[in-house]
């Protein structure tokens, strides 16, 4: 099954740019039968279940997501506790979370699942002490899950709890081969260091390696994750992890492309699999 995979879609950032559009027909001329997303399609919880329906409709392609971090958010709907949004993900039938899905692939049946994923500090730069992490707060910045997601109030509580969530998942399909999407990075080579205190500061929030773990614990043969605004792909232990990440338009020229468009970076961040 020809699958095409993209993250960070962030359509509200990018307002004026075509990125649903574009991804539905990048998706169609690299004749794939399915849309993943690996989280942050907006900053407000009810547009990202609706951007995910409208890729659908747009694409004539089924799509199935897991939340980012940003799709979390309270920051738009001040108030509303991270339950009621969970919740809502969880109830949709597009939403991986919670869910196993077994389909039809080239080489035979394998499984789809997946979930937001979330951080325990394990890449943490060194030197760092539980306070500081904890703060999430580095010189005048401050990690904005801190401010929008009460899952914050104990981040390697949160971890074990989603870690906990998708080894149940994975122990449903264990006889077959998984493809796991999550939208936090799940082994530390995926990162890249800039080797500024800030800037590695906030490593700690991107991932955990808890999940490379568990991976190995089961079939998994694909991760795909978003996060960290990177595109690449590694092999790694018998895995193949792929990170597709579209972003924000203002890192667009970092990409080298030569050519800022939608149409240009959408298909540079798309990976395109024969699952």
């Amino acid at each position: 099954m020809k699958t095409a995979f993209i993250s960070d879609l962030h359509v509200d950032v990018n307002q004026g740019q075509p990125v649903l559009e574009e991804t539905a027909a990048a998706a169609k001329e690299q004749g794939a039968e399915m849309i993943i997303v690996a989280g942050d399609l907006t900053e407000t919880p009810v547009r990202s279940v609706g951007t995910a329906r409208k890729l659908e409709r747009m694409s004539g392609l089924p799509v199935f997501y897991v939340p980012g971090n940003h799709d979390l958010w309270n920051k738009n709907v001040p108030g509303t506790e991270i339950g009621d949004i969970y919740q809502m993900f969880r109830a949709d039938p597009r939403c991986l979370v919670e869910k196993v899905m077994l389909l039809d692939g080239k080489d035979g049946k394998f499984a789809l699942t997946g979930d937001i994923g979330w951080y325990d500090y394990s890449f943490a730069m060194d030197g760092c002490s539980r306070q500081e992490l904890d703060s999430m707060t580095c010189g005048d910045r401050t990690w904005k899950d801190r401010l929008y997601n009460s899952w914050t109030d104990d981040n390697p509580g949160t971890l074990q709890k989603r870690l906990d969530m998708l080894r149940n998942q994975l122990r449903v399909c264990r006889d077959y081969p998984v493809v796991v999407v999550t939208h936090m990075a799940p082994v530390r080579e995926l990162l890249l260091s800039k080797g500024t205190k800030q800037w590695d500061f906030f490593q700690a929030f991107l991932g955990s390696s808890a999940y490379e773990d568990l991976f190995h614990q089961f079939n998994v043969k694909l991760s795909v994750s978003g996060h960290i605004h990177r595109r690449l792909t590694m092999e790694k232990e018998g895995i193949s992890y792929i990170c597709p990440c579209l972003g924000h338009q203002r890192e667009w020229a970092d990409y080298g492309l030569g050519d800022e468009s939608a149409a240009a970076q959408v298909r540079n961040a798309m990976q395109v699999v024969d699952l």
